[in-house]
C-alpha cells in the first residue's frame, strides 16, 4: 500500500511539473509573438 501511494504521489508531481512546463512554454510563446508585432 505504501509503495502504491508513493507511485500516485510521483504521478501527481510529474503532472504538476508538466503543467508548470506547459505554462512556461505558453508564456514564452506569448512573449515571442508579442515581440514580433
Amino acid at each position: 500500500m505504501f509503495s502504491r501511494r508513493r507511485i500516485v504521489l510521483n504521478d501527481f508531481s510529474k503532472k504538476q511539473a508538466c503543467d508548470i512546463m506547459t505554462k512556461n512554454f505558453k508564456k514564452e510563446k506569448d512573449r515571442r509573438s508579442n515581440e514580433q508585432y
